[in-house]
């Protein structure tokens, strides 16, 4: 084989090469708004067949979506919660007193106020809403935040209205929050989210 003959056939494998790239990107581009809407339609039926509330099913469902993507335009800025579902300073307390608010983990419920938004993202995907509510009733105004500043205004309304007419008792609370925690654990350990870095 002579000389010529061996660059036109690299010159040819280059171009195979430089065609092939283009279009494996292309296709890359073209599937993945295809597995979004897969995942989105999954996860949507999913939620709704365990019986989560459609508001709360929303929320999970826009959280996989870009911020500037989302229904409504813009990510919700955080928001302090209304003065009706302002965190009772004695129930918190009586919570972190019980001993149910123990935890199977070093993590505890009160950690969740440095979780990063992603992680609290992930959170939100994987809790039951009825949990949610519960342990956000006795949390800290830090964590409750926290939670609450990463879900769109609508749903955000709804959990708080949901916070404020729930009746429970500490033990109930402490309890759900334990659940909680252990569940982070679990999210953590299996590579769902970062945990936060032990304070000094």
């Amino acid at each position: 084989m002579d000389i010529a003959t061996l660059i036109g056939v690299i010159a040819g494998l280059a171009l195979i090469f430089g065609l092939m790239q283009a279009l494996t990107n292309r296709l890359e581009v073209a599937d993945a708004p295809e597995s979004l809407h897969k995942r989105m339609v999954t996860e949507g039926f999913m939620s709704l067949q365990s019986g989560d509330n459609p508001r709360i099913v929303e929320h999970k469902l826009s959280v996989l979506i870009e911020p500037r993507l989302r229904p409504s335009g813009n990510p919700a800025p955080p928001q302090s919660a209304p003065q009706s579902t302002q965190a009772d300073e004695e129930l918190v307390a009586e919570v972190a007193r019980n001993p149910a608010s123990t935890t199977d983990t070093t993590f505890q419920f009160a950690d969740a106020a440095r979780l990063s938004d992603r992680s609290i993202q992930a959170v939100l995907r994987q809790i039951d809403q009825k949990d949610l509510v519960g342990g956000l009733k006795g949390a800290p105004e830090s964590v409750r935040a926290n939670f609450l500043g990463n879900m769109s205004q609508r749903v955000r309304g709804f959990i708080e209205e949901e916070i404020g007419h729930l009746q429970a008792d500490a033990a109930t609370i402490a309890e759900v929050q334990g659940r909680i925690a252990n569940h982070i654990a679990k999210l953590a350990e299996e590579g769902k989210l970062d945990l936060p870095e032990a304070e000094a």
